[in-house]
């Protein structure tokens, strides 16, 4: 496969060893059937990669960093609540707009 997983990951993590910046940033999968995943957290580029490859999406976005990934969030903390904390400015101008 030809996408640079390793350079998003560089792009989003900000370092090369895995940190918050990654780990715990949403990904949602858009599958055929309009079929929607949402929530997906990676550790590294090589997860990423691996989930893609299996699940052949037909888009997928990346969303904001949340305070843990999501799996975990049922078991953090109240004081602690599963909330985005990060994301980035986008702007998404489709060529038919």
């Amino acid at each position: 496969m030809l996408y640079p997983f390793k350079s998003i990951f560089t792009w989003l993590n900000q370092e090369h060893t895995p940190k918050d910046l990654f780990t715990n940033r949403e990904f949602a999968f858009t599958l055929q059937g309009d079929v929607y995943l949402r929530y997906n957290c990676f550790s590294n580029a090589e997860e990423l990669k691996k989930q893609v490859c299996a699940l052949n999406p037909t888009r997928f976005e990346i969303g904001p960093m949340y305070s843990s990934r999501r799996k975990l969030a049922r078991s953090v903390k109240s004081g602690k609540l599963f909330t985005p904390l990060k994301r980035e400015l986008v702007f998404d101008i489709d060529m038919t707009d």
